[in-house]
């Protein structure tokens, strides 16, 4: 793609595999127009923290199995993700962390009262500065 070429660009659950996140965020801001965005999401610093353990500013890289699937993937700290996002030429302009709707707690009381006692998804919107 050439340089100011798209209008947005959307990294769902894709950041945290990178190994070179500043290259790849350097390179996202190089082919959006003036004004572009980025919607990005992640797992959160805090699931994966409250998952696997130990200090939360350790940035490691893990290996988390579903069932045959296997991912391989670095921790970060929540200053790390928006840090690097902005070291990019980016302006934050909205950070969600999103909880699960109250239908849930009908379908799957469980799972509704784990998701709604920690974050399990953090998602960012960013805009490209001048």
């Amino acid at each position: 793609m050439t340089h100011d070429s798209q209008d947005g660009v959307v990294c769902a659950l894709v950041i945290h595999h990178l190994s070179d996140r500043p290259r790849f965020l350097a390179e996202v801001r190089r082919i959006l127009k003036p004004g572009g965005w980025l919607v990005l999401s992640s797992t959160h610093p805090m699931a994966d923290w409250r998952y696997f353990g130990g200090s939360y500013f350790d940035e490691r890289w893990v290996t988390r199995t579903f069932g045959e699937a296997t991912m391989e993937y670095q921790l970060m700290t929540m200053s790390t993700l928006v840090n690097e996002v902005a070291d990019a030429g980016f302006v934050l302009e909205r950070l969600v962390e999103p909880q699960p709707v109250e239908a849930l707690r009908a379908v799957d009381a469980e799972s509704y009262e784990r998701w709604t006692a920690a974050p399990i998804f953090v998602a960012l919107r960013a805009r490209a500065g001048g």
